[in-house]
């Protein structure tokens, strides 16, 4: 199975993410611009939330031509 890392910044405002944009490496970690890419996402839930309770993600994701199910859980 592959194993994934992905880093996830949330930015204030458009002028902090036009400041980071440009940069090629963070904290060490060269830095790739993919472009942007539109799609579309789809979350499950339980109807008590209890996905969203213990932080798992079960989520369609639909871009361009691939469609993508994803169960994502923190292993502890």
């Amino acid at each position: 199975m592959p194993l994934e890392i992905e880093i996830k910044f949330t930015v204030p405002d458009k002028a902090v993410f036009e400041h980071i944009h440009p940069l090629r490496t963070i904290c060490g970690y060269t830095t790739v611009d993919r472009g942007v890419t539109p799609h579309t996402d789809t979350y499950f839930d339980t109807e008590d939330f209890r996905l969203y309770r213990e932080k798992i993600v079960f989520r369609l994701r639909k871009k361009s031509k691939k469609t993508v199910l994803t169960f994502k859980a923190q292993i502890t």
